[in-house]
């Protein structure tokens, strides 16, 4: 649904008449319904993982600590930890550690057998140094909630389109106005909780539980033993 559909399914769920524009509109209503749907979109956004808006990212390393060619995304909101792998060598990335870690490793006379990263001026630094030309890859969440031939992470038109649930951008737009202007809302935002919950539950595939984790990277296992093992 559009920005300018989602504010009327509101609209009707509030009271209020529908408006033929949102971004244009000098309503004071409908500027509190389009605020409430931007603060709306950054919280649930910013709740969960959601697979909507898991991004993939790669980058070809330096022979250097910090990655100076290579910046973090404009759009990025959180890394998702342990997915960073070096694909040419097959290794996972730890981190990112903090600041406390990071310095205890520098200070060591030992070289890390498994490689750490962090983040810091928006670039990330990798230690041990790699060798140049390998590649890395690791997920993150997006800030860009919203989509209108690009990827946005704030309201632009009408014609907008939210790239998570729209039921629950109604739902979370109706409590925030009614809260804002004071009126009654508890009941409206435990029916919006009760729903976003089971968002989360159902969002995505979940991997199988296991008591005791299994290493994938000891050795391989069914059903993902291939028919030849190449040791290098």
């Amino acid at each position: 649904m559009t920005l300018l559909e989602l504010v009327n399914e509101a609209a009707i769920d509030i009271g209020l008449p529908a408006t033929t524009s949102v971004m244009a509109s000098t309503d004071p209503q409908i500027k509190l319904l389009r605020r409430c749907a931007t603060a709306e979109a950054k919280s649930l956004s910013s709740r969960h993982n959601w697979q909507a808006l898991l991004t993939e990212q790669t980058f070809v390393t330096l022979a250097a600590a910090q990655q100076t060619t290579y910046a973090i995304p404009t759009d990025f909101d959180r890394m998702i930890p342990e997915s960073m792998f070096n694909r040419t060598i097959n290794r996972s990335i730890s981190g990112p550690v903090d600041s406390n870690m990071w310095q205890s490793i520098q200070s060591t006379l030992v070289t890390t057998v498994y490689p750490a990263f962090r983040f810091r001026e928006n670039f990330i630094d990798i230690t041990p140094t790699p060798s140049a030309g390998q590649t890395v890859a690791y997920e993150y969440i997006t800030r860009n909630w919203g989509f209108n031939t690009i990827y946005l992470s704030a309201w632009s038109a009408d014609t907008d389109t939210y790239r998570l649930n729209d039921e629950s951008m109604i739902q979370g737009i109706v409590w925030r106005f009614k809260k804002s202007k004071g009126l009654s809302w508890n009941d409206d935002y435990l029916v919006y909780e009760r729903y976003v919950g089971d968002l989360i539950i159902r969002d995505g595939s979940r991997p199988r539980i296991y008591t005791d984790q299994p290493n994938w990277n000891l050795k391989p296992v069914p059903p993902w033993t291939p028919d030849t093992l190449v040791f290098s």
